[in-house]
């Protein structure tokens, strides 16, 4: 009883200054004011000893075990990065957090030299990778991510975007993909197009039509959803 009175003390009563240098526990407070929730049924959805979310609340946990910030990330849908407040939070609406009984974590890969990493993401795991978001959507077979670093695509690809690609997928007509030059190693982001027989490609960046694109650029896979900031 005690430890919950501690909870929403911390919660509502000035937490703010005592957490203002501590990440992780700004993020925890925002998200359960976003979700509305209290500390100790974030314990109850999680498993996670009430004492553990007191501490993380008042900021005496600045480096909190992997296994309960992938608890947190994974009940909050969100990746162990932004629970942990380096990356910008993207959340699902506010009564949709429990809609989602099943969720898949996903690598977020580096677009330089993409097409060394994109054959190895099969052998990924939170144990030798450490940037991952959760989506309330399972695919079969492999998936990764992307974060969109700039303003450089056109929308829907706005900056700070996440794009999940479906590698070894044939694209149809009107879909994006995830591409690469074949004699270099720049990658962009394009939507396939079929023209009577032809193939085109719409560049992101330009927004010019590449005719036969397949002669000039590997496909590294197909977008399947885009997580856009808030």
């Amino acid at each position: 009883m005690q430890t919950a009175l501690l909870l929403d003390k911390a919660l509502h009563k000035g937490h703010k200054k005592m957490v203002k240098d501590n990440n992780i526990c700004k993020t925890l407070e925002f998200l359960l004011d976003y979700y509305k929730l209290t500390g100790i049924e974030l314990s109850r959805a999680t498993n996670i000893p009430p004492q553990t979310i007191a501490r993380l609340l008042h900021g005496q946990t600045p480096d909190p075990r992997v296994s309960t910030v992938g608890a947190l990330a994974n009940y909050f849908k969100i990746s162990v990065e932004q629970i942990m407040g380096t990356n910008p939070l993207m959340l699902k609406e506010q009564n949709d957090l429990h809609l989602a009984e099943t969720v898949q974590r996903v690598p977020v890969l580096p677009w330089e030299n993409l097409g060394e990493w994109d054959s190895t993401v099969n052998h990924l795991s939170i144990n030798n990778w450490s940037s991952w978001v959760y989506i309330p959507t399972v695919y079969d077979g492999a998936v990764f991510a992307l974060e969109v670093m700039s303003n450089i695509f056109k929308p829907p690809f706005y900056k700070r975007s996440i794009v999940i690609v479906k590698p070894n997928t044939s694209p149809q007509d009107g879909q994006f993909i995830v591409l690469s030059e074949v004699d270099g190693n720049h990658c962009l982001i394009g939507q396939h197009v079929s023209n009577v027989g032809r193939l085109s490609l719409k560049n992101m960046e330009s927004g010019d039509l590449i005719e036969d694109y397949e002669d000039k650029y590997r496909i590294h896979g197909v977008v399947v959803q885009i997580q856009t900031p808030l």
